[in-house]
C-alpha cells in the first residue's frame, strides 16, 4: 500500500496534479497506478500517453496528453531522485 500512498503523494504534491487532470486520467488509461509504473515509462512511451475524456454530448474523446503534462514526467524520471 505504500507505494499507492507514494503514488499518489508524486501526483498531488509534486506534481500538482488532481485527481481528474489529463495527466491523471492519462496514466490511469495505461494501467500506471504506483510510483515503478512512472519511473519505468519510456521516452517514448510517455510522448503516446493519451487522456480519455468525454465532451458535453457525453461523447468520449482520446487525445494526446499535452506537451507540458509529459514534461512533468520526462523531468521527474531525469531527476536522480526518481
Amino acid at each position: 500500500m505504500a507505494s499507492v500512498a507514494d503514488f499518489e503523494f508524486i501526483m498531488s504534491t509534486i506534481f500538482a496534479q488532481k485527481d481528474d487532470s489529463p495527466l491523471h486520467k492519462a496514466l490511469k488509461r495505461d494501467g500506471v497506478t504506483d510510483v515503478e509504473g512512472i519511473t519505468s515509462l519510456m521516452e517514448r512511451d510517455i510522448d503516446r500517453l493519451k487522456c480519455q475524456d468525454t465532451d458535453s454530448s457525453g461523447t468520449p474523446n482520446v487525445n494526446d496528453l499535452a506537451k507540458g503534462h509529459q514534461s512533468i514526467i520526462h523531468c521527474y524520471n531525469a531527476s536522480p531522485v526518481a
